[in-house]
């Protein structure tokens, strides 16, 4: 028999969208180990907007083949890395144990587990009517929003993008352990990519856990691991990188020179040619 805490949670899902909680039960089954930890903690701690989360990010992001309730705008194979890495930092949110309120911790849990869907997904017009629809706190949609960056953006507009970001200490929690996530999966990006994530941390993100030890004492330990975190996982991308280059430069040097010596062969089987063809 269910208690007052899971009835309401079994009325916010009975009142969304028809079909938005299906998912494709093969190709989540994978993801079930990462998944029901955080239900279980969200269940203990009373955490409704995570619960929430949990649930709609799974049907959106595992949903079966046609059942979209939204326009993807990104291709169904990557659905998968983008269920993972949610629930990757959210994971990590809840193991650093941030001094935060209860409603605060269940904001920045929904919002990390939520927070890439207006990223793969066109949320225009009506879309963003039904998103809004359901059933989350209004400060868990503004924390998705806040998180919420354009690709296409030059410096000067990231500058002022991440300094919005740390007027809200919630939202500064959820990207920097964001971005710790991600140098994670350094290794399997393209190198121009991992490049570019590495001068982003270094430009950004490392500034950003040392201002939030200034703005937010309360959270000074949780800056500080994940700082350190992000600085040792740079120095090791760093040294693989380094060492990638140099034999990519290696080999190309190899290259070259065998492309020399072929136009020598090739020049000397010519004049072979030429010196038998006069005789």
């Amino acid at each position: 028999m269910m208690n007052e805490f899971e009835m309401t949670i079994q009325n916010l899902l009975d009142h969304l969208p028809v079909g938005l909680l299906s998912y494709d039960e093969i190709n989540y089954f994978s993801f079930d180990r990462y998944f029901q930890p955080i239900l279980q903690y969200a269940y203990a701690k009373h955490l409704q907007n995570t619960i929430l989360s949990l649930y709609i990010v799974r049907g959106m992001l595992m949903a079966k083949m046609g059942t979209d309730l939204f326009e993807r705008k990104k291709h169904k194979a990557s659905m998968g890395v983008h269920f993972a890495h949610c629930l990757n930092i959210t994971q990590l949110l809840i193991n650093l144990h941030p001094n935060l309120y209860p409603d605060q911790e269940d904001y920045v849990l929904a919002a990390a587990l939520s927070h890439v869907i207006p990223e793969v997904f066109d949320l225009k017009g009506k879309n963003s009517e039904v998103f809004t629809s359901f059933g989350f706190d209004q400060e868990v949609y503004k924390l998705i929003q806040i998180n919420y960056r354009n690709l296409s953006w030059n410096d000067e507009q990231k500058q002022s993008y991440y300094d919005s970001i740390l007027e809200n200490k919630l939202a500064l929690l959820i990207k920097i352990v964001d971005r710790a996530n991600i140098l994670e999966q350094l290794y399997e990006a393209p190198l121009n990519k991992e490049q570019e994530y590495i001068r982003d941390t270094k430009q950004y993100f490392l500034p950003m856990c040392v201002k939030g030890k200034e703005l937010y004492p309360e959270l000074y330990p949780v800056f500080t691991v994940i700082h350190e975190k992000m600085r040792c996982l740079i120095d090791i991308t760093d040294i693989i990188t380094n060492k990638h280059i140099d034999t990519m430069n290696e080999l190309n040097n190899q290259i070259l020179e065998l492309i020399e010596d072929n136009a020598r062969i090739r020049k000397m089987i010519q004049e072979i040619k030429r010196t038998k063809k006069a005789s």
